[in-house]
């Protein structure tokens, strides 16, 4: 998988580098999105603790980096990465008085190939599909709240991604080689993820009376904002 890797990368630079509107580009990523069985999951941990001061929020938002390198015309394409992630909090005092917080992450890494049909005469504006592939983590961790911050987080369950997105690209140029690119886009991945680990682990009590598999998609919009270099 690392050889493929670097051999596509080295392709796309190499088409980037000698294409016309060849771009490096860096930025943020935002991503909203949903997960029926993930909702099912925090729902059961605030329900079956009423003594909760902060009850854990659904993560249904990740933000992070990306940098992307391709170039093209009429038919562009691009080979971008991509790390995001989420944390969501619990905490309060249990039954035997003792105070607790609880943090629960969600990260998700991947590359993605894309393609896309640039539109207009400086095809400042395009269409397009990115194949993506990565890897999806969860991480929990538990303590005291004047220990958590010293507490190594523990990995509940990393999941291999594969998934697509439609994007819409937007080139706004600062001058003949640097420009802010746009990319909102819809994001789902091809296959379920399982969260029953997770609820073994943040609901030691009651995940026995639970479905043994927790499947659901991720999807959802986000888009992302890049200042790119090359020639525009």
């Amino acid at each position: 998988m690392k050889k493929h890797t670097i051999t596509t990368f080295l392709c796309v630079l190499s088409y980037a580098l000698y294409a016309q509107n060849g771009y490096m580009a860096f930025g943020y990523n935002l991503n909203f999105f949903s997960s029926e069985q993930m909702d099912f999951v925090v729902d059961r941990y605030n329900e079956t603790r009423t003594f909760l001061d902060n009850e854990m929020e659904y993560p249904h938002m990740m933000d992070g980096f990306t940098m992307r390198i391709g170039g093209g015309d009429a038919v562009f394409a691009d080979l971008g990465f991509s790390w995001k992630g989420d944390e969501i909090n619990a905490y309060g005092t249990d039954l035997s008085n003792n105070s607790f917080e609880r943090n629960v992450k969600y990260t998700f890494s991947a590359w993605d190939l894309g393609v896309g049909l640039g539109l207009g005469a400086r095809r400042l504006i395009g269409i397009g599909y990115c194949f993506t592939f990565g890897n999806e983590k969860i991480y929990n961790r538990v303590a005291s709240p004047e220990e958590i911050d010293n507490t190594d987080y523990d990995v509940v369950s990393k999941t291999f991604m594969l998934g697509g997105n439609v994007f819409l690209q937007i080139i706004a140029p600062l001058d003949d080689n640097v420009a802010i690119i746009f990319r909102p886009y819809f994001q789902m991945n091809y296959f379920n993820n399982d969260f029953a680990p997770l609820n073994a682990v943040i609901n030691p009590n009651t995940f026995q009376n639970d479905p043994d598999v927790l499947e659901s998609k991720l999807k959802g919009f986000g888009f992302s904002a890049c200042i790119g270099f090359g020639s525009f």
